[in-house]
């Protein structure tokens, strides 16, 4: 494994790698891992625009329509 692949987010990180290396490695407490765990478990979930029966989306724009989805807030 290499870590560079998941910090440039080349790789989408597998689970098993983020609890048995990542999460020690960066000395996040025992009690945030299940935080983490579940948002990369729901990262490769495929979002509500990827099954919209409108025209297709440029891949460049699913990006941002990504990061709205996943905000826990939005401010204009």
């Amino acid at each position: 494994m290499r870590v560079s692949f998941y910090e440039t987010a080349d790789r989408p990180v597998v689970v098993k790698d983020l609890d048995e290396v990542l999460l020690p490695l960066y000395n996040v407490p025992e009690n945030r891992w299940p935080t983490y765990l579940r948002a990369a478990k729901d990262a490769r979930k495929k979002g509500w625009w990827a099954t919209c029966g409108g025209p297709p989306m440029p891949s460049w724009f699913s990006l941002f329509i990504g990061l709205e989805q996943g905000a826990s807030q939005i401010r204009a």
